[in-house]
């Protein structure tokens, strides 16, 4: 209840922000004799990774190609941005979505920024929509125009979504039987440039093959995610690194963020085969992006590092709690994504199709992955060799 209460807090106190700050009609597209576009992408990394391939389609299509495109983007993946995407954009404005929700004086000077512009059309290709986030950001800016998604209720009531939707002026709806979240990227942007797009899965060029240096093959393991629910075991990832090492005899590198040092540490401390296990949590997106493109495999929770490899065409272990079934996973087989999930007994145990099994948990919080054991993942990667 407090928490709603804050949203509609927030709510009346961005109404006043628009209200109040009138803006004085420039932009920076005008100075330049250009057309402003401005795109709300506020979302996490694995979000930003669906949709990024679409930027350079909207940038190279004829309706855009002149235009000035300015991006509000999330500085988690500001280093990816800048160094694959910046030729597709020519501003990045950057918001943290966790001050923005919850540091009054950051909002208001973010809002007061940026009702200070005027463009000629918005964008907000996010479907899963967030009342006091992205769809704040959509309300806030300026612009004569606004298209988004007619968007799901897994983060809104039904009184946000009909707030939030009628901000815009347009609603692109989702194409029946199209769940994905890269094909609902796909169809938005094919219906705002009125032409096709002949892409079925995320793709990045990080360079050479194999330009990362290396003595002996390898694989990656991920044991990080941003929430709790979504981590398997430590034991668990250990286990597997143990038999990686001894089955295949590969070295193995445990990648993450920063704040996933204590935990790459925890896997190794619990391995047999240490000296073959090497923490490298802390390295840059870009970094590990450049590691996982030589790797043999990928084991990881259904995180980033799962959409990353499928841009890179790695050999994937999925460890997932079936949240929000469909959206992200699983990778559809027309992708061509060499995956192989892992479910709680739940999932794996359930009879039904994948239609079926979106109906049944594609609203869930997902479930405990305790009863994921060590074989069951193995397994899966034999499925590979």
């Amino acid at each position: 209840m407090l928490k709603e209460l804050i949203k509609y807090f927030y709510y009346l106190l961005d109404s006043a922000v628009i209200l109040l700050r009138k803006g004085d009609n420039g932009f920076k597209a005008a100075k330049e004799n250009k057309k402003g576009l401005f795109i709300v992408k506020t979302d996490l990394i694995g979000d930003y990774i669906l949709f990024r391939n679409f930027l350079e389609e909207l940038r190279k299509s004829d309706k855009f190609k002149d235009w000035r495109i300015t991006v509000c983007g999330n500085p988690s993946w500001k280093e990816l941005a800048l160094e694959h995407d910046s030729k597709w954009a020519d501003e990045f404005i950057w918001l943290e979505p966790s001050k923005y929700a919850g540091n009054v004086l950051y909002r208001l000077k973010f809002n007061w920024r940026l009702r200070g512009e005027r463009f000629d059309l918005l964008l907000n290709p996010i479907f899963s929509k967030d009342f006091i986030i992205d769809e704040a950001v959509s309300r806030a800016a300026r612009a004569d125009k606004k298209i988004g998604q007619e968007g799901d209720l897994l983060n809104l009531s039904a009184r946000q979504k009909r707030i939030s939707n009628s901000c815009y002026d347009k609603l692109i709806e989702r194409p029946e039987n199209t769940f994905f979240e890269f094909y609902l990227n796909k169809n938005f942007v094919e219906k705002v440039i009125g032409d096709k797009i002949d892409i079925e899965k995320p793709y990045l060029d990080t360079g050479k093959k194999n330009g990362y240096a290396s003595k002996n093959p390898y694989a990656v393991i991920f044991p990080g995610a941003g929430e709790k629910s979504r981590r398997w075991n430590a034991v668990g990832f250990a286990r597997v690194a143990d038999y990686l090492v001894k089955k295949y005899g590969w070295d193995v590198y445990i990648e993450g963020a920063s704040g996933d040092a204590d935990l790459a540490q925890r896997v190794i401390d619990e391995c047999r085969e240490k000296e073959r296990i090497i923490s490298r949590a802390g390295s840059s997106l870009t970094g590990f992006a450049k590691v996982l493109h030589s790797a043999e495999i990928l084991i990881s929770n259904e995180t980033m590092a799962v959409h990353l490899a499928a841009t890179l065409d790695i050999k994937t272990v999925c460890i997932s709690n079936g949240k929000y079934y469909g959206k992200c996973c699983p990778y559809p087989k027309k992708t061509g994504f060499r995956v192989e999930y892992v479910y709680p007994k739940e999932i794996r145990n359930y009879a039904g199709g994948y239609r079926d099994r979106i109906e049944k948990f594609g609203a869930s919080q997902g479930f405990d992955l305790e009863s994921v054991g060590a074989k069951i993942v193995e397994k899966a990667v034999d499925a590979f060799n």
